[in-house]
């Protein structure tokens, strides 16, 4: 399935088949969608938006709401699942990292320490343990758009404001880490994903408009 999400609070779950069937149409909140994930189960959709909540449908119930995750107090910039799909892990604007059980829909307050050693279905957010290596110097949480993990654990890939793609090993918790720089893109990289079982990367860009 494909979900998009829209500027408006809508979003759209589609049938990727000849035609692109609609599978769901919805529209609860009034303020835009800022990041979606599947579980890996394929049973829960999380849907987060600038109104600092994440939202969870049940994917198997023709998208029924589910939970409404609350703890945030900015927008909702990064979500990831955890492998058994019971736990989100989410960053926003203001910094924060929290940690959500997904059953109950409760921000879970000692989630930093209780899920240290967890295994992520993705590493998507850009805050975080194994993350902390990827701030240039003087930036801010701002500079860094998007991160992605490699499919096997090894590689994390990182798109920021100056127009850079870079990859560090993972995990990378050490400052000022060692990298490969890549540019391209006129000017800032807004997102960045691996292909599974592939050797490619993909990566967008702001103004440029373009896909590489």
């Amino acid at each position: 399935m494909l979900a998009i999400g829209y500027t408006n609070g809508a979003f759209h779950v589609l049938e990727p088949d000849n035609k692109f069937t609609l599978k769901a149409n919805i529209k609860n909140r009034k303020e835009a969608i800022s990041d979606m994930k599947f579980n890996p189960q394929d049973t829960l959709l999380a849907v987060a938006g600038h109104d600092s909540c994440i939202i969870t449908y049940d994917v198997l119930n023709n998208f029924a709401r589910l939970k409404i995750l609350r703890g945030h107090h900015s927008t909702v910039t990064h979500l990831d699942f955890s492998l058994d799909g019971n736990t989100i892990m989410s960053n926003c604007t203001s910094y924060e990292i929290l940690f959500f059980d997904t059953k109950i829909g409760k921000n879970l307050p000692s989630g930093a320490s209780a899920f240290k050693n967890e295994t992520w279905a993705s590493w998507t957010c850009s805050l975080g343990w194994p993350v902390q290596g990827i701030f240039p110097a003087f930036s801010n949480g701002t500079d860094i758009n998007a991160v992605d993990r490699s499919p096997d654990g090894t590689v994390l890939a990182t798109a920021d404001d100056f127009g850079k793609v870079k990859l560090f090993r993972y995990p990378n918790p050490i400052e000022k880490a060692s990298n490969q720089q890549h540019s391209g893109h006129s000017s800032h990289v807004t997102n960045v994903r691996f292909i599974k079982n592939a050797a490619y990367l993909i990566s967008t860009g702001g103004e440029d408009k373009s896909i590489f």
